[in-house]
């Protein structure tokens, strides 16, 4: 594999990282409540499981989906559970006088939800492995051996895991700090709504609702 294959699959991976969803919902709140350090561990999770994703497509796991289509729907119902599950717990808790305070958040520690969060936000969702078998399927070839594979997939996690960093960075600044402690109960709910209907979307494509 040459370094333009990699560079090639460097630059799609970006874009999909780059695209809103739960996972940028996710990162984005653990950042903003409890610090830049808890947003690092919320993002490297998670780029591990896009790593993990990767690495077993590569190896040929999408088959696995393709051919077992009940795996993919076991993981889209838990998926949308999880992600019902967290944007539940964000409404219930986001009331206007709630004292919202950084401060707070970080003494309270969080740095255990956000690795879970991270984690399984992208691991819950079958269609990142549906993403890599599009993405590598111009670059794997059958007689390529295990160090090829493990450069794709690690490509794929270094590339999630820079993008979500930068995103953490940004939002840790002080003028964005400052504004999330005046009005971290709108954030709260905002998430809340992203993460409901993602995981609405999600059980209804496990359904064939949609």
């Amino acid at each position: 594999m040459t370094t333009a294959d990699l560079l090639t699959v460097a630059a799609v991976c970006l874009m999909g990282a780059m695209s809103p969803g739960p996972s940028l919902a996710i990162v984005l709140r653990h950042a903003l409540t409890s610090g830049r350090v808890v947003g690092f561990l919320a993002a490297t999770t998670h780029a591990l499981a896009i790593g993990i994703y990767a690495l077993a497509t590569a190896l040929g796991m999408a088959l696995l989906l393709s051919q077992a289509p009940g795996v993919g729907v076991a993981l889209q119902v838990l998926g949308g559970v999880f992600l019902l599950y967290l944007g539940g717990g964000m409404l219930r808790t986001a009331r206007e006088d709630s004292g919202f305070s950084v401060e707070r958040a970080q003494a309270d520690g969080r740095a255990w939800s956000a690795l879970r969060d991270g984690f399984l936000v992208a691991f819950l969702n079958p269609k990142i492995m549906l993403f890599f078998a599009a993405v590598f399927s111009p670059f794997v070839r059958v007689e390529a051996e295990l160090p090829e594979k493990l450069s794709l997939a690690g490509v794929a996690f270094l590339v999630d895991w820079i993008w979500f960093v930068f995103i953490v960075v940004l939002v840790s600044q002080h003028i964005v700090v400052r504004f999330v402690r005046r009005h971290g109960w709108v954030m709260d709910r905002l998430f809340g709504v992203l993460l409901v209907f993602y995981g609405v979307h999600l059980l209804g494509g496990s359904i064939g609702f949609w």
